[in-house]
């Protein structure tokens, strides 16, 4: 959760302004997550996964700048809007990814591949909690640690546009 710290460190965002960030943050997560099965089925995984989360990634770059300009009038706000618009469209991707994959190993790997998912996403945010710990330790700003998580992110969103391409290719059939 860097954006507690972040929130903190740069605009000396308390815990109650923060706790009513993150509750309004997961009311527009559970709305957009209403809205995934119907972006899907209307743009398919091609536009739906990567649209959103290159929208998600825009919102973290903007987010992340307002750290240089937190001394301008606004900035706080503007940190908090980018945040609340990043955080829906970054979740928004994770049903897709999963059925996606679930499509693309079939009905014999399921298991395997969920158990594997399950375990690679525990694992990660481990890691990714002691990587920012360090950077933080080495006395990296947060816009320095939030682009280079862009810059990976863009990795992974090519990564999945590849596995699309590939799953359309196989002509195999969407789920409904």
């Amino acid at each position: 959760m860097s954006h507690i710290p972040f929130f903190n460190g740069v605009f000396n965002i308390g815990s109650d302004d923060l706790g009513l960030i993150g509750t309004v943050t997961s009311v527009l997560v559970v709305i957009s997550s209403l809205a995934v099965p119907v972006i899907r089925r209307k743009y398919g995984y091609r536009v739906a996964i990567t649209l959103s989360q290159c929208i998600a990634v825009t919102m973290l770059v903007f987010m992340a700048l307002t750290e240089l300009y937190a001394h301008w009038e606004g900035m706080a706000a503007a940190a908090i809007a980018f945040y609340m618009l990043r955080t829906p469209f970054m979740n928004m991707a994770a049903p897709m990814t999963t059925e996606l994959t679930m499509n693309f190993v079939g009905p014999d790997n399921q298991e395997l591949m969920s158990a594997l998912s399950s375990s690679i996403w525990s694992g990660s945010w481990f890691l990714s909690a002691k990587i920012f710990q360090g950077f933080r330790a080495a006395d990296m700003a947060y816009y320095q640690i939030f682009l280079i998580t862009a810059a990976l992110y863009v990795f992974g969103i090519w990564k999945y546009y590849r596995l699309i391409r590939k799953w359309e290719a196989m002509n195999i059939p969407q789920s409904v």
